[in-house]
């Protein structure tokens, strides 16, 4: 089935949530018997996308 869209953070969760026996931490580690399977890197200001070299779309996390 081709997809016509990028997947979203929330097709993420989605996704990682429904594995069976998977548990998430603090919305950002999903883990199967102590093994990580998805984590999200911590967002930052100065990311930038390593093909296009453009920054990354995204707001830093409140103090």
């Amino acid at each position: 089935m081709a997809r016509s869209r990028k997947a979203k953070v929330a097709d993420v969760h989605e996704i990682a949530a429904g594995m069976p026996h998977s548990t998430c931490t603090d919305a950002r580690v999903y883990q199967v018997g102590g093994k990580s399977f998805v984590f999200f890197r911590t967002e930052r200001r100065d990311a930038v996308d390593p093909w296009t070299g453009e920054p990354y779309d995204e707001q830093p996390e409140s103090p």
